[in-house]
């Protein structure tokens, strides 16, 4: 098999198609598959192929606030957070490129209609809490929103959920 995006979705057959869209598909066009590297590691959450293999997904509705965030995406949002408070470029906005142009835009968005755009975030259940593994842009902005208007804009938001059995 030479094409890479039929490697990937060969190796992670529990990974639904809009997965696949939403988050692998532009990686594997920039970085290749199989997945390897410092970028791959940070994409796939530092997790090893396997976990990805063994994880059930499903798409439902999830309560989103500071305190569901697991702390591994806590760093990464509390960096974008402040990088979209205060307009800085930060080492998360650094790596990423065009990340304050992107939030502003998130934000006119959620402020219009109370909703994340692109599609629903994809998250890892993990004891309860939630690693962010695509849509940390998004989350941040609702969380800083979340912050600065209490009680205004909806912690309900459309998401993928990966779960693994073992947990």
């Amino acid at each position: 098999m030479s094409n890479p995006f039929q490697e990937a979705r060969a190796s992670l057959q529990n990974i639904p198609e809009e997965i696949f869209q939403l988050w692998l598909d532009d990686r594997i066009k920039s970085r290749g598959w199989p997945p390897l590297g410092i970028n791959w590691h940070g994409y796939l959450l530092g997790h090893p192929l396997s976990f990805w293999q063994e994880t059930k997904w499903s798409k439902e509705f999830i309560k989103i606030n500071y305190d569901s965030i697991a702390d591994i995406s806590k760093n990464i949002l509390d960096d974008l957070m402040d990088s979209f408070n205060t307009g800085r470029v930060t080492l998360t906005t650094m790596f990423v490129g065009d990340s304050i142009p992107r939030m502003n835009n998130i934000n006119k968005y959620i402020s219009e209609t109370n909703k994340l755009p692109g599609g629903p975030i994809i998250v890892i259940l993990n004891n309860g809490l939630l690693e962010i593994v695509e849509g940390n842009h998004r989350v941040a902005v609702l969380l800083a929103l979340q912050d600065k208007y209490p009680n205004k804009y909806l912690n309900q938001q459309i998401a993928w959920v990966g779960r693994q059995t073992s947990m």
